[in-house]
């Protein structure tokens, strides 16, 4: 008797044992479970992080919709952990993604690991991603180099001021007004000239306004008045 009980005894020892183990490894597994898809989280995001970057710095533009990344080719397939879709905006150079988490703890675990992220009073997980230096650069600096792509790189939005500096080794100006203290140039082409003093060894114009007289009118009438006196001189009236 004492036999069969001492062997009871050891049986439920056993599955004590053996039950304690079951639950300390389905706990593991749980937590492993846990942290692999967390880094599997926090390396997709990091994709779409960098994709969004990389679109950015590349179209010179921040997508629209986060579509765009998989139309432009720069992800396959975009990093969604929960079911909510991914709300954008923006803001002053700052591209903010929001989504909404299905606790919070959820949501501060994925903030934890990411950099630059946050949680709202919503329980939203937001990501940030900064216009890059690059794009910034390019609208606020001329280039010293063409990109056919962007011309607009090579235009100025201001006046120029050269505080008393020159322009030096001009091939061509086009321009609708030009107000200068001089203008050397071996070669002008002047639609309109407006000058209080100009010296010039040769100045050849289709109209000029002298001390307000027509220069062109002038000439006309004077055509006119020549071609008069040749008449009158060939029909032997003037002399």
């Amino acid at each position: 008797m004492n036999s069969r009980a001492f062997v009871l005894f050891e049986l439920v020892i056993a599955l004590a044992i053996l039950t304690t183990v079951l639950v300390f490894s389905q706990q593991w597994w749980l937590r492993h479970q846990r942290t692999q898809q967390l880094q599997n989280d926090v390396q997709a995001a990091e994709i779409m992080l960098n994709a969004i970057d990389r679109f950015w710095l590349t179209e010179q533009r921040r997508p629209n919709d986060l579509s765009e990344l998989i139309s432009e080719g720069y992800v396959t397939e975009l990093w969604q952990p929960w079911a909510e879709p991914w709300q954008l905006s923006y803001n002053n150079g700052l591209l903010r993604l929001a989504i909404q988490a299905p606790s919070t703890n959820q949501a501060r675990a994925l903030a934890h690991q990411l950099t630059g992220a946050d949680v709202s009073a919503r329980d939203e997980l937001r990501l940030h991603v900064w216009q890059p230096l690059q794009v910034v650069l390019n609208q606020r600096f001329l280039q010293r180099v063409a990109d056919p792509a962007h011309p607009e790189y090579q235009q100025m939005e201001t006046h120029l001021d050269l505080n008393g500096n020159a322009i030096r080794n001009v091939s061509r100006v086009d321009a609708d007004i030009f107000n200068g203290n001089s203008v050397y140039a071996d070669l002008a082409e002047v639609r309109q000239l407006r000058s209080d003093s100009t010296e010039t060894i040769e100045l050849v114009s289709d109209n000029a306004i002298i001390g307000g007289f027509n220069v062109k009118q002038l000439l006309t009438e004077f055509a006119a008045l020549q071609q008069s006196w040749q008449q009158c001189v060939a029909s032997g009236g003037c002399r």
